[in-house]
C-alpha cells in the first residue's frame, strides 16, 4: 500500500505533479500523506495506483518529487 504514495514538498508540487503525470496519461489523487510515511513536508501525497514507478521517475527527471 505504502509504495503508491509519493509524497511532497507542498501542495502547490502536488498540482504540479498532478498535472504532469495526466500529461503522461497516469491518473494520480491528490490525498493526506498517511501518518506511517509522514516525515515532514507539507502532508500531502500523490496516489498512483497504477505505473507507479514511472510516475515517480517522471517526477524525479521534472525535479518535483522528494
Amino acid at each position: 500500500m505504502s509504495n503508491n504514495y509519493i509524497p511532497m514538498h507542498s501542495l502547490t508540487n502536488a498540482y504540479q505533479a498532478q498535472n504532469l503525470l495526466q500529461q503522461q496519461r497516469i491518473y494520480s489523487k491528490i490525498v493526506p500523506t498517511p501518518k506511517e510515511l509522514t516525515q515532514g513536508g507539507c502532508g500531502y501525497s500523490l496516489f498512483v495506483k497504477q505505473n507507479v514507478e514511472q510516475a515517480r521517475t517522471i517526477l524525479q527527471q521534472a525535479g518535483i518529487s522528494k
